[in-house]
């Protein structure tokens, strides 16, 4: 740990992270034993090259980015990518193979669960063990020990060993302490993920607390709507690398891409490939211009059929799928029928995607998903979740899906996303953010909402 007079936080510089994988537990011992024979033999004798008994695992590969000062960023990847030793490695508590870590000011890191806690001590004597480890006094505990204790509600459990509790509770007694110790960088790694809802609102709210205050949070989650709500940025690992390094809602998306992407999407899509291959659908400043995607297998399609939207404005969009089933052409219809351009709240409106099937298909799911500019799902469903069952298609066929709503969003700015895809979530197509609409209408029914409920005050004098 050092000063440091830039906005500098957290500085990664080329680290990686090697284990030694052993088949057998003996392995270990006998390459230990003969380490030693072979180091003797090489003084005495030269002799030959030694003989290892392990095989090699790169858990992390030459991670390098720096995080600011006051930056909350979010970092994610699949089980396995390397998140959670990237975290313990940059809390201090495991050493990198190769590289080096520069962090500035007090660190706090909720890690695995329970780390750091001595099961048989009470919740009284880990808090002051645990503050007095990070460099508190005594007397600096004795302050802020009632507020660590009212923030983990755990009642008289406190004077109860930590062995009796459950895991919800050593968590809210783990989040207490690390955020009440007034660290400049607060590293927490999925732990929020075993609390209840009323303490995971407690959380977060002190992250913005935090945020507000000007200190750096790293934030390990699967949830992309925690990523988009709260952070600056987004890192995303795979493979033990950095496969994207930017805004929150673009990285949400190269990992749904990892998650539900096809088998050889997600052994080829790494690095700059994972960018380079995505189809990019251009801006258009017409309402009712075309953009033209690729047909695969060479099956014929009506020229009005190529990918088309109704909207005055589409996205960058990322796009991925097998494309055995196509999306080609997307709509956004008014009640009566008629191409929307403007979407006004209140009226009926129907979101309608035309697809054509390249090979015989018999498990054929279409959705529909709407967000908001910072990347929040507002409302998704399909015709699965609605019990509609597509039949089979032969290759060549088309068909056609619409989803009718009523516009309840308040006025400004959201993205469709439509999708074809399989009963288990793999994709045939799906192209995130394809259309930015714009709703208009009378905000005042929202107050600060998204989403109007059409709730109705009413008021009765009582006598």
């Amino acid at each position: 740990m050092a000063s440091d007079g830039n906005s500098v936080a957290v500085r990664v510089n080329g680290i990686s992270k090697c284990y030694r994988i052993y088949e057998h537990p003996r392995d270990r011992l006998i390459e230990v034993v003969s380490g030693r024979l072979h180091a003797l033999a090489q003084l005495f004798s030269g002799g030959s090259a030694r003989k290892t008994y392990h095989r090699e695992f790169w858990a992390l590969r030459d991670i390098s980015f720096s995080i600011g000062r006051g930056e909350t960023v979010g970092i994610m990847g699949r089980n396995g990518a390397g998140k959670s030793t990237l975290l313990q490695i940059l809390a201090g508590t495991m050493s990198p193979t190769t590289g080096s870590v520069e962090t500035y000011g007090r660190v706090a890191a909720l890690l695995e669960l329970g780390s750091g806690f001595n099961p048989e001590f009470t919740g009284r004597e880990n808090v002051y063990f645990n503050a007095s480890v990070m460099g508190l006094s005594k007397a600096q505990i004795d302050r802020i020990f009632d507020e660590i204790v009212a923030f983990a509600d755990i009642g008289e459990f406190i004077q109860q060993p930590v062995k009796t509790y459950s895991t919800g509770m050593m968590m809210r007694l783990a989040f207490a302490v690390q955020t009440a110790v007034d660290p400049s960088v607060l590293i927490v790694d999925e732990a929020l993920s075993v609390g209840d809802a009323r303490f995971q609102k407690k959380c977060f709210d002190k992250f913005r607390t935090f945020r507000a205050e000007g200190k750096t949070i790293l934030l390990v989650t699967h949830s992309a709507d925690a990523i988009t709500a709260i952070c600056d940025r987004a890192i995303l690992l795979d493979g033990g690398q950095v496969v994207a390094d930017d805004d929150p809602s673009y990285v949400t998306k190269f990992y749904h891409r990892l998650l539900f992407g096809t088998s050889s999407e997600q052994a080829s899509q790494t690095g700059s490939d994972l960018q380079q291959t995505d189809e990019v659908v251009s801006t258009e400043a017409d309402a009712g211009r075309s953009s033209t995607a690729p047909i695969s297998d060479n099956v014929n399609v009506p020229h009005d059929l190529s990918m088309t939207t109704s909207a005055a404005y589409q996205s960058a969009s990322l796009r991925y799928g097998d494309k055995k089933a196509e999306i080609l052409e997307l709509v956004i219809l008014d009640d009566k029928r008629e191409p929307a351009v403007i979407l006004e709240s209140g009226k009926q409106y129907h979101f309608q995607i035309r697809v054509i099937v390249h090979e015989s298909l018999s498990d054929i799911v279409a959705a529909f998903l709407v967000r908001d500019v910072r990347g929040i799902d507002l409302y998704g469903t399909d015709t699965l979740l609605q019990e509609i069952t597509i039949p089979p298609h032969q290759r060549g066929e088309m068909f056609e899906v619409e989803m009718s709503i009523k516009m309840s969003l308040a006025p400004g700015s959201y993205f469709l996303t439509p999708s074809v895809t399989r009963s288990n979530g793999k994709q045939y197509d799906l192209q995130y953010d394809a259309v930015l609409f714009e709703v208009t209408g009378d905000g005042k029914a929202y107050s600060n909402s998204r989403v109007n409920l059409e709730g109705k005050i009413v008021y009765k004098e009582l006598r």
